[in-house]
């Protein structure tokens, strides 16, 4: 299948300009039970999946303005912020630390019902919670998706796929009472 001219060559996928992943939230964050309790190291960010690539072919990555890492880093700080979460700068002064791990990112094309080619993004973006002794207290995993047809171009559907990502971390730590347990913890190491 071809990937036509208005999904690769002007969008930054092959030979526009680069795209920059940007956290972009789209509805307000609900704080947590937890707000100012919890202190968050973010502590490695990695990508596992080679960057955003596409689904077809020879699997060239989009071209991103600075690494995908810097990108997760910045949204997951923002979005714990809006969660009413303390971000510490320092091991010592976080109650946990987060790891984040882009593993899977990946652009792909589908026919509408006009027989047009529109541009799916899929990102899937692993994630570990420890205590400070480096202890696993959670695991999770977010998924967001963004569509070319509805955010007008890949870089609108990259930044959809990622806030629709980031937006799924408040519900998730507030399930089943994840929050509560990783305050405990985090006093109690």
């Amino acid at each position: 299948m071809l990937w036509p001219a208005a999904l690769l060559g002007t969008t930054g996928c092959l030979g526009g300009g680069p795209v920059d992943l940007r956290y972009r939230p789209s509805r307000p964050a609900r704080p947590l039970e937890a707000e100012g309790k919890l202190a968050i190291r973010i502590d490695r960010v990695e990508d596992q999946a080679g960057g955003i690539v596409l689904a077809e072919g020879e699997r060239p990555r989009l071209l991103l303005r600075r690494p995908v890492q810097d990108s997760i880093r910045e949204a997951l700080t923002e979005e714990f912020r809006r969660l009413g979460l303390r971000i510490a700068g320092a091991s010592a002064a976080a109650d946990v630390l987060l790891n984040a791990a882009l593993t899977h990112g990946e652009i792909s094309s589908r026919e509408s019902r006009f027989r047009s080619q529109t541009g799916i993004v899929r990102l899937t973006i692993a994630l570990s919670i420890e205590d400070p002794n480096g202890r696993p207290l959670w695991q999770g995993e977010l998924k967001g998706v963004g569509d070319m047809a509805t955010s007008g171009d890949t870089s609108g559907a990259v930044n959809a796929a990622l806030a629709d990502a980031m937006e799924k971390i408040g519900p998730m730590l507030a399930e089943d009472g994840i929050v509560a347990r990783i305050i405990s913890a985090g006093r109690n190491p």
